[in-house]
């Protein structure tokens, strides 16, 4: 996935809404993932971040599924 947003750096100008909406997905994205692969604290925090995460990379989702076709 890093390297496909390599690849999508410096979008033409109609395509930069888009973009800020992806970038916004994929920071997402990496939260939930490091989350989920470098667990830490207690059960509660754990759980607490999970889902904070987890709501923050669906509504990036949603809101990028704007600019899907």
């Amino acid at each position: 996935m890093k390297s496909l947003m390599k690849d999508l750096t410096n979008p033409q100008e109609e395509y930069e809404e888009a973009y800020e909406a992806l970038k916004e997905f994929y920071d997402a994205y990496l939260t939930f993932t490091n989350l989920v692969v470098d667990p830490s604290g207690s059960l509660q925090t754990f759980s607490e971040g999970f889902n904070e995460a987890d709501s923050k990379a669906v509504n990036c989702y949603k809101a990028m599924e704007l600019y899907l076709d």
